[in-house]
C-alpha cells in the first residue's frame, strides 16, 4: 500500500476490479469502501489533507439503515483488521 503524508492514515491502495479503496490507519486498523470509482482513488491521492477528503468525499455521513440499498454513488466502508 502506497504511504501518503497524513496524521490519520498512513497508507491508501486501490483494487480497480473491484472498485475497492483500502484505507490504512495509523492505528494500524485497515478499512475497505467498496463501489469507489478511479477519479475518487486519484483524487484522494492528490488531496492536500487526506482525512478532510475521506470524511467529506468517501465516507457516507451516515451509515444507511439495513434495509436500504446503497446506491453507486455512495460507499460503503467495512474494518478488515486492526
Amino acid at each position: 500500500m502506497p504511504a501518503v503524508d497524513s496524521t490519520a492514515i498512513m497508507s491508501i491502495d486501490y483494487d480497480p476490479p473491484s472498485r475497492v479503496l483500502f484505507v490504512r490507519f495509523v492505528d494500524g486498523d485497515l478499512y475497505a469502501y467498496f463501489g469507489v470509482p478511479r477519479s475518487t482513488y486519484d483524487a484522494f491521492l492528490a488531496a492536500e489533507s487526506k482525512g478532510r477528503f475521506l470524511a467529506e468525499q468517501v465516507r457516507p455521513p451516515l451509515p444507511p439503515p439495513s434495509d436500504q440499498v446503497i446506491s453507486e454513488q455512495e460507499f460503503s466502508g467495512v474494518r478488515l483488521r486492526s
